[in-house]
């Protein structure tokens, strides 16, 4: 039996719960990803809160907060085949309890261990290579960030900067899944988001091309050419980080020249 379920956190647990109360599931896929020649041999399961929370609430009971995370994490990989592995490995959480932490010999206990830590480590990476821009539109004021990362963590980013920029409009877009993260007063969800980076430059406030600059002159000037290493820069700025930052924009590509 394939399941096909939405590509949604609460479509997957729905998942989980036809797995064990209707019939075992060999593979698991994205409704959107599938290639529909299964049509014999398929189900699609429709996502149900409730029968998500059981499953959600059944797996903290029986294996802890650290399982729930995990699997919550390892989610959020763009491993093509993650979905699967996942349904394997709460199979085994069931079986093992918190024990399943340490069951590394598993393949599917693996798999899903290095899934979850990739993507924990990336979501940390960019909780501090994040850059915001003033943006001004119409009479509000926004702090507006882009971000290309490899895996889907905006979902996994939104606690920490609705509570940060509490009194703030924050969007955070990610690029390449046009989907953005809106948070204001510790409220925050995820929305489609597909625009341009030039649409965004001319929303630009004046004070924000002036604090571009300024910013930009002020890594120039701080930096010791006889003791620059892009060794160690690259060490502890990525390269997939730099097109987004704004110290890493030459200089002499200014703000104005950016807007021509």
């Amino acid at each position: 039996m394939i399941y096909l379920y939405d590509g949604t956190y609460f479509g997957f647990l729905s998942v989980v719960y036809a797995n064990y109360y209707d019939k075992r599931g060999t593979e698991v896929l994205c409704s959107e990803n599938s290639p529909g020649i299964f049509l014999d041999r398929h189900q699609q399961v429709v996502t149900d809160g409730s029968k998500a929370r059981r499953v959600e609430k059944a797996l903290y009971e029986k294996c802890g907060l650290s399982v729930v995370n995990i699997v919550y994490y390892a989610f959020h990989s763009r491993e093509p085949n993650k979905d699967t592995w996942l349904l394997r490995f709460v199979e085994k959480a069931f079986q093992m309890g918190a024990a399943v932490e340490t069951a590394l010999s598993e393949p599917a206990v693996m798999r899903v261990f290095n899934l979850a830590k990739r993507v924990s480590r990336e979501r940390h990476s960019f909780l501090g290579f994040v850059r915001f821009e003033e943006i001004k539109y119409g009479q509000q004021n926004y702090l507006y960030a882009k971000i290309e990362p490899e895996n889907d963590i905006l979902e996994l980013m939104g606690e920490h900067f609705s509570d940060r920029f509490y009194h703030e409009k924050i969007v955070i877009h990610d690029i390449g899944r046009k989907t953005a993260l809106i948070a204001y007063q510790g409220e925050w969800e995820i929305r489609p988001f597909a625009i341009k980076d030039s649409e965004i430059r001319q929303h630009h406030s004046d004070k924000e091309r002036s604090l571009q600059k300024l910013w930009q002159g002020y890594f120039d000037t701080i930096a010791i050419e006889e003791r620059s290493s892009q060794k160690r820069q690259k060490q502890f700025v990525p390269l997939k980080y730099r097109k987004n930052l704004t110290e890493f924009q030459a200089t002499k590509q200014s703000i104005g020249s950016c807007l021509k």
